[in-house]
């Protein structure tokens, strides 16, 4: 509808890339929609007069697949309501924090390695912690269920939350001492932006864009189960990375406003063709 409207009112068409996925992650969206998306983005990315895009590497990837410049606009930072933890989602004890949908892209079955591996091998070193992960069931989540029902100790260990409410998601970012987020491909990553309301840092993929928060994060290689084992098992057995990080976020880390975020994208739309 854009780009027919574009041809014959003869308007000008900007386009906000969120991601390339349904183009450079084909893998994860070779379903019928998943075909869909890429062709409609294709076609938006062709026709655009002006492009935009929530991180410099996604800008980076739509500018090479469309042949025009691309601005990166980062989004604004996401608010969530008090905290509130009626049902007691929150481990009494402190724990490891990931969020995201349960899809195989978002890769919670490398965290189960990782845990399975860290019980295996703990042999009274302490209590291992809790692995809390939160997010929407989806289609495609049957392998990380199967895996966590095929070995019961990692249920003494890992708590699944599949329906938390704002407010609960709110106390689990409190709660946490870090985030571990494993992800083989995103956009942007919702979830370390939210961990950063609460000063908490996070253990990211190099798959995810964090150019715009590299010191407050930890990046290993996308895939790589036994690097994101061994920055965990860092992180949690010595204080000082976590903790430097949380001094770093508190006195750096400015949130990004909805009013800063409408101007930047306003402007990259203005400014094409000198306008």
């Amino acid at each position: 509808g854009a780009v027919a409207a574009r041809a014959r009112a003869g308007a000008r068409l900007a386009q906000l890339v969120h991601d390339m996925l349904p183009i450079t992650g084909a893998n994860w969206y070779g379903d019928a929609q998943g075909v869909a998306a890429a062709a409609d983005l294709t076609l938006l990315l062709g026709a655009a007069d002006a492009l935009a895009a929530d991180s410099l590497e996604v800008a980076a990837e739509a500018a090479e697949v469309a042949h025009k410049h691309v601005t990166a606009v980062l989004p604004p930072d996401p608010t969530l309501p008090a905290a509130d933890d009626p049902r007691g989602l929150c481990p009494e004890t402190p724990y490891v924090l990931t969020v995201g949908t349960i899809h195989p892209r978002k890769n919670h079955v490398l965290l189960l390695d990782a845990w399975s591996r860290w019980l295996a091998s703990n042999q009274g070193a302490g209590p291992v912690p809790w692995l809390v992960i939160v997010g929407r069931r989806h289609p495609q989540d049957r392998a990380f269920f199967e895996r966590l029902a095929a070995e019961p100790v990692l249920q003494s260990r890992v708590r699944v939350v599949t329906d938390a409410s704002d407010p609960e998601l709110a106390a689990l970012y409190e709660g946490c001492r870090f985030l571990a987020f494993p992800s083989l491909a995103e956009g942007w990553g919702l979830p370390i932006r939210e961990a950063l309301l609460y000063a908490k840092p996070s253990i990211v993929t190099d798959a995810i864009p964090s150019s715009e928060v590299s010191r407050f994060v930890e990046a290993v290689p996308a895939g790589d189960g036994d690097a994101l084992y061994q920055v965990i098992r860092h992180w949690w057995d010595d204080p000082e990375p976590v903790e430097s990080r949380i001094r770093a976020i508190r006195e750096e880390f400015v949130p990004r406003s909805w009013d800063r975020a409408c101007l930047d994208l306003l402007a990259a739309i203005l400014s094409v063709d000198g306008n």
